[in-house]
């Protein structure tokens, strides 16, 4: 009687196995519930997915999760999350204009998720379009509300910087502070360096925060030593 649903009891044990970060099994239960099920998007996509992880680890092929994901989008377009995975594989196969419209493509799948603005925004930096990413990480403020602002905002901060906008720049850095609160959690100490500098480079320099905010920053990282 479980034979019609056991493609799906495999899909469930999947997604356990990647929330664990055991990615070869997840290959390995979401090819059987492909061979079952092989319309199913989502089981190719979570393979696709799984493999690039596995390419991360040096344990894998890129060209592999490529084939894969290509293959997901082929049975759903609209797969967002399978868009952006391609993304982050075409980059490490130094395929930037394949990254960026798929990238592109995840954003206007999801306009509500932050994920893909900061992808897109990053990639746009690193080919030096400053403006085009600046568009981007804007527009990601205005329609995402999903936990990404404090990056959204550190990378337009630091965009300002490298435009010597160092008013420009505190009002990011400030504003992303305010969107971390204590800012404990991983990653997220690095904006009291940035206010320190941020203070330390307006005119005329608000030196009293800038130190604090230096200070603050030094312990935080410092702690674990």
């Amino acid at each position: 009687m479980l034979a019609p649903l056991q493609h799906r009891i495999l899909y469930k044990l999947a997604l356990a196995y990647a929330r664990k970060e055991a990615w070869q099994s997840v290959v390995r239960v979401t090819e059987r519930a492909m061979k079952l099920a092989p319309t199913f998007a989502n089981y190719a996509s979570t393979r696709g997915i799984a493999l690039a992880r596995l390419a991360a680890k040096d344990g894998g092929s890129w060209a592999e999760a490529r084939t894969a994901l290509e293959g997901a989008l082929a049975l759903d377009d609209g797969d967002a999350d399978a868009h952006l995975e391609l993304g982050d594989v075409l980059l490490h196969l130094d395929e930037e204009r394949g990254a960026l419209k798929h990238y592109d493509r995840a954003v206007r799948i999801g306009p509500d998720r932050s994920a893909g603005y900061l992808s897109l925004a990053d990639l746009y930096l690193r080919l030096g379009f400053v403006t085009q990413a600046e568009k981007t990480l804007t527009e990601g403020l205005r329609l995402t509300h999903d936990g990404g602002t404090f990056t959204l905002l550190m990378l337009l901060g630091q965009i300002a910087e490298t435009k010597h906008d160092a008013t420009g720049a505190l009002a990011r850095f400030e504003e992303a502070k305010h969107a971390c609160g204590a800012c404990t959690e991983r990653g997220q100490q690095i904006v009291f360096f940035e206010l320190g500098a941020a203070y330390a480079s307006v005119t005329p320099p608000r030196k009293a925060e800038a130190l604090a905010n230096l200070v603050t920053f030094s312990k935080l990282v410092c702690k674990g030593a």
